[in-house]
């Protein structure tokens, strides 16, 4: 198995300048907004760069492809939290009382339909409701980086519109 490259970043920052990269290139339609609630001087953590990059990707995506909207707005919300009770209860780890950067995406697209039983269950492979084109992969590709750094994933419906798709990894070197 390859070595996996982690390196060390400001979290705030690399958000900053893929999204921004990424709006560039492939969502010129999206406007992104940032909310962060932590300082730049505790959001460094060691990360796996070109993976991190690519869950950027898929999870912008998806909001793009599950939009129905001409003006599509994505938040997304960094902070420093324990994981909520609601996502322990259904977790198995041994990190589950630990500290976390939660990153909270947010959209104002169509969310999760009805045959969205448990949208959790969103980052198994294969898991799609497309019709069409596409298997179902982009955001297990995000479940197995959050995994690979012992972290956890969520989703579920906005309360007004739009769905929410986090992500949880351990603040393992906070400063």
């Amino acid at each position: 198995r390859a070595e996996i490259y982690k390196k060390k970043i400001n979290i705030l920052d690399y958000l900053k300048d893929k999204t921004a990269m990424l709006k560039k290139t492939s969502f010129k339609n999206l406007e992104i907004q940032f909310e962060s609630k932590i300082s730049a001087n505790e959001a460094h953590e060691e990360i796996e760069i070109e993976s991190f990059t690519t869950c950027l990707f898929n999870i912008l995506n998806n909001s793009v492809e599950n939009s129905s909207e001409d003006k599509l707005l994505v938040i997304i919300e960094v902070s420093k939290v324990h994981l909520p009770e609601k996502l322990k209860a259904r977790l198995t780890g041994n990190n589950l009382d630990k500290t976390f950067f939660k990153i909270k995406f947010t959209d104002n697209g169509k969310g999760f339909g009805p045959e969205v039983i448990r949208p959790h269950e969103i980052f198994q492979p294969f898991w799609t409701t497309k019709k069409t084109v596409g298997v179902g992969l982009g955001l297990s590709v995000v479940h197995g980086f959050v995994s690979r750094h012992n972290g956890y994933t969520d989703a579920y419906n906005a309360h007004q519109k739009g769905a929410v798709i986090e992500i949880y990894l351990p603040a393992t070197h906070s400063e």
